[in-house]
């Protein structure tokens, strides 16, 4: 995960209306158990604009 990822179900469960120990409860498991878990990845697309000046020597 990376910061502004939002973690949206973890093993199919949505993590909607679940309190912060609810989801920490789900995110437990053995060493070595794998958990599935469903991230919304933030993808942006910024558009840049440049105005080209004339240099002054």
């Amino acid at each position: 995960m990376e910061t502004g990822d939002i973690l949206i179900e973890i093993e199919g469960t949505p993590l909607a209306g679940l309190s912060l120990s609810e989801i920490k409860d789900k995110l437990k498991g053995e060493i070595g158990e794998k958990i599935t878990l469903k991230v919304e990845k933030k993808q942006s697309v910024a558009h840049l604009f440049n105005e080209a000046t004339p240099y002054q020597y």
